[in-house]
C-alpha cells in the first residue's frame, strides 16, 4: 500500500528525497527543519534550488522556530506551515548539584560555568576564550567546564576543564552540576536560524543559560528563560553571566517537552486541510 505521508527531516537531502518519493507514490509530503540547512554547504546552489522547490511543493512545512519557518518559505509554499519547537529529552530534569559534581569528578564548592557542544570557530570560540581569560582575574575561583568536540589547536586557559565528548546519559549530570550554562553563536546564516537544544535542556534542568541574541534565540526567549547578549560583545556577555551568578537570572518559564511537540505534529498530519491532495 502507498504511504499517506513521506516526511523528510534532519538534513537538506532528506527533504529533497522526501519530495521525490512522495511525488512518485502519490503521497503527501511533509518537510521539517531545525537549522538553516542551506548554510551548511553555501556553495551548493543547485541543491539549494532543489530544496526550495521541494518546500514549495510540500503539503506541510514545519520548522523549529518562526524565523526559520519564514526563511524556509520565503519563496512560497503551496501547503500548510507551522512551528514544531525543539524540546529537551525526558532525561533532563533538576538533580542534586553536588551529587552531579561528584559523579563527574568536578570541584564540589567552586563556581562552575558550563559549555556543551562543538568547540568550533563557527560557535565563536574566540569570544569564549576572551571570557575565560577575563574571569581568570575577575573571578579566579570560577571554573569553565567544557564538553564536546574540540579542535586540537584550540588552547584553553588554566581555569578551563575539557571533559571531552560525554556519553548522552552524562550530559544531564553536567548541566545540573553547573551554576550557569553558555550557548555561544555568531550572527551568520547558520547562527541566525539555530535553536540550540542545550538552551531547552538547561531550562528543563532549572539551570540559567546565557545565549547569543539572534532572531532564533530572541524567538526562543518567549518560551524558555534565557539571558541574551549581543553577538561578539564581550562586555554584554560578561555582565549577563555575572548577573546570573549573582542570582539575577530571568524568571523561570515551564518547559514544553517532546510529548507536546509530538502532539503538535500529529495534529498537523491529521488536519483536513493537510489530508486533501
Amino acid at each position: 500500500a502507498a504511504p499517506d505521508w513521506v516526511v523528510g527531516f534532519s538534513d537538506i537531502w532528506y527533504g529533497i528525497i522526501a519530495d521525490q518519493l512522495a511525488h512518485s507514490a502519490n503521497a503527501r509530503c511533509a518537510i521539517d527543519a531545525y537549522d538553516n540547512y542551506e548554510s551548511y554547504i553555501p556553495w551548493a546552489l543547485p541543491a539549494h534550488a532543489i530544496w526550495r522547490r521541494a518546500i514549495a511543493r510540500a503539503h506541510l512545512v514545519t520548522a523549529a522556530g518562526l524565523p526559520l519557518l519564514h526563511h524556509m518559505t520565503r519563496c512560497g509554499c503551496r501547503g500548510s506551515t507551522a512551528v514544531v519547537p525543539m524540546a529537551a529529552d525526558t532525561i533532563f530534569f533538576p538533580r542534586d548539584r553536588i551529587a552531579c559534581r561528584l559523579a563527574l569528578s568536578l570541584p564540589a564548592n567552586s563556581t562552575l560555568i558550563g559549555y556543551a557542544g562543538s568547540l568550533h570557530a563557527s560557535r565563536d570560540t574566540q569570544l569564549l576564550q576572551e571570557l575565560m581569560r577575563d574571569f581568570e582575574t575577575r573571578m579566579p575561583a570560577a571554573r569553565f567546564v567544557l564538553c564536546g568536540r574540540r579542535l586540537e589547536t584550540l588552547r584553553l586557559p588554566a581555569n578551563a576543564m575539557h571533559l571531552g565528548y560525554l556519553p548522552d546519559d552524562q550530559v544531564p549530570l553536567l548541566i545540573n552540576a553547573m551554576d550557569a550554562m553558555l550557548s555561544l553563536n555568531r550572527a551568520s546564516h547558520f547562527g541566525d536560524h539555530s535553536y540550540p537544544i542545550k538552551i531547552y535542556e538547561s531550562a528543563a534542568c532549572g539551570v540559567p543559560c546565557i545565549a547569543t541574541r539572534t532572531p532564533a534565540t530572541q524567538w526562543m526567549s518567549s518560551r524558555v528563560a534565557i539571558a541574551l547578549y549581543s553577538p561578539g560583545n564581550l562586555a554584554e556577555l560578561r555582565q549577563s553571566l555575572l548577573d546570573v551568578l549573582n542570582g539575577h537570572a530571568p524568571p523561570h518559564i515551564p518547559s514544553k517537552n517532546w510529548t507536546d511537540s509530538g502532539a503538535t505534529l500529529a495534529k498537523l498530519l491529521s488536519e483536513p486541510s493537510n489530508v486533501a491532495h
